[in-house]
Parts: C-alpha cells; structure tokens; sequence
C-alpha cells in the first residue's frame, strides 16, 4: 500500500474517530471538520481531500477543505473554523513554523474543539500518522475522553 493511501485511510479513521466518540446515539446536526492543506505538494494532498470527504460524507458531516502556506495563513484558517465551532481540525504543521501557530491550537482546543496533526508531530495534538484506521480512532477517542 502506498504511503498516500495510508495517509488517505488514517485521515477517514480519524473523522469516524472524531465524530464517533462524541456520538450519543440520538440524531445529530451536521458537524463541520476542518481540513488544512498545504499548496504547491504536487497533488500530495488530493487523497486526503479525497479520503476526507468520503468519510465526512458517510457520516453525514461537512469537510470543510482550506489551502494554507505558512504561519500566517494557518492561524487564519484555525480561527476560523473556531468561530464556525468545527468538531474538529486535522492540519499537516510546517516544521519551520509550527511554534508560532501552536498558541492558535491551543485556543482551538480550550474551545472544545479536537485538533489532530497528520505527517508531523505538533506538540497538544493527536499525531496521525501510519496507523490502521481502528487504531487511529481509538487513540483520538482516548485523547478526547482524558480532556
């Protein structure tokens, strides 16, 4: 299995993951998951798009899929979908600058909203990265049930 796939199949895991554990059995509204991406990958990450929405599709949720180069770019979109109250926001960190968009997760998080980071570790975040769907889910459910 390819890397790409693998990632696409985590990403899938983590939204059922996500929205599963907060799931009371009762009928829901449509949540809202954040997906931040990165420009210029050559593709790189359409299989998560791709991946991401056929599972938010299958859950009855909305993807909500934004571009972001750079620090500046990723607060913005982080704010945002803090004030769109998302269940969750999946984002892959630059590794030059992901100190300086941590304070924005952290804000993210003290609102009840899950963060999760993908490809790279950034530290208060469910790192997702080469693990089978199932497990995947259930260290996000365990993440979210020790907040």
């Amino acid at each position: 299995m390819s890397r790409t796939i693998a990632l696409m199949l985590v990403l899938a895991g983590v939204a059922a993951g996500v929205l599963a554990a907060g799931s009371s059995g009762a009928p829901q509204t449509q949540r809202t998951i954040g997906l931040i991406t990165e420009g210029g990958a050559g593709g790189f990450f359409n299989k998560f798009d791709t991946g991401g929405k056929s599972a938010a599709a299958a859950l009855g949720d909305r993807l909500a899929i934004t571009e972001a180069n750079g620090a500046p770019a990723q607060i913005s979109r982080i704010k945002s979908l803090v004030a769109r109250h998302a269940a969750a926001i999946a984002f892959h960190p630059d590794p030059a600058t992901v100190k300086q968009v941590l304070p924005a997760l952290a804000r993210a998080r003290a609102a009840g909203i899950a963060t999760l980071s993908y490809e790279l570790r950034s530290p208060g975040s469910v790192w997702v990265n080469q693990a089978a769907p199932a497990q995947v889910a259930q260290a996000l459910a365990d993440a979210l049930a020790s907040q």
